[in-house]
């Protein structure tokens, strides 16, 4: 299980290093970054989030609806580069079939993912990828980042699932204020992203396959290893 960040008031931000990968290395610390999306920062916080913790990018998975709702905290700040890939959102999907099926949805669309990994590629610092909960989007993201180079299924599944506790008061006000939405929301459980990476690899046998399907370069995705190990 990763450590939290504490940044102001957001929830489940967490550092994509220090995972051991099949072959002996380990993911690298400082360079990518998941998260619920950044709230209640005061300037100290974005001076850390700048300034200690090296986040040049933002990237931000949320659709057209949640970003007028809750504005990224990080976007428009001196320094970062804040850029908006919405993937499928759950208002778009249906939160009653969110899980494994629409992840592998969001996975099959070229445009959104083919800029997602290339941002996260190409950027000059760390990155920091988010959604609303840090738990969806975000989660099918760094599964992949993770399958990419290597970590075993059993810490990519933890990583995902250790999501319910981070983002535990989100899920007690959504269950207490919306009774009717679905019993799973805002849970991670295991059969979700277990069955995400079932039909991936089905599908496109490697993350590397994954990748050809989506156009981008050898050099690329050399990049993409390189930011991870």
């Amino acid at each position: 299980m990763q450590k939290r960040i504490n940044l102001g008031g957001t929830m489940n931000l967490r550092d994509l290093g220090g995972y051991p990968t099949k072959d002996g290395r380990v993911t690298a610390w400082g360079r990518n970054f998941r998260s619920a999306c950044p709230q209640g920062l005061c300037e100290a916080d974005i001076e850390y989030a700048r300034d200690t913790l090296g986040i040049t990018t933002v990237i931000d998975l949320r659709g057209e609806f949640e970003l007028g709702v809750q504005p990224c905290g990080l976007a428009g700040v001196d320094g970062i580069n804040y850029r908006n890939i919405p993937l499928l959102s759950d208002f778009e999907y249906g939160m009653d079939k969110f899980g494994g099926e629409s992840y592998y949805l969001m996975a099959e669309h070229i445009p959104s993912m083919s800029e997602l990994f290339r941002t996260i590629a190409n950027a000059p610092g760390a990155v920091l990828f988010h959604c609303t909960a840090g738990k969806d989007r975000t989660g099918m993201t760094a599964a992949i980042l993770l399958m990419l180079v290597g970590v075993e299924d059993i810490d990519i599944v933890a990583d995902y699932q250790v999501s319910r506790t981070y983002i535990d008061p989100l899920v007690q006000y959504l269950k207490a204020n919306y009774p009717q939405m679905p019993q799973h929301a805002g849970e991670s459980p295991v059969e979700f992203i277990r069955e995400f990476m079932a039909r991936f690899r089905e599908r496109w046998g490697t993350v590397e396959g994954y990748f050809d399907y989506l156009g981008l370069s050898a050099d690329e995705v050399g990049k993409l290893k390189n930011r991870m190990i």
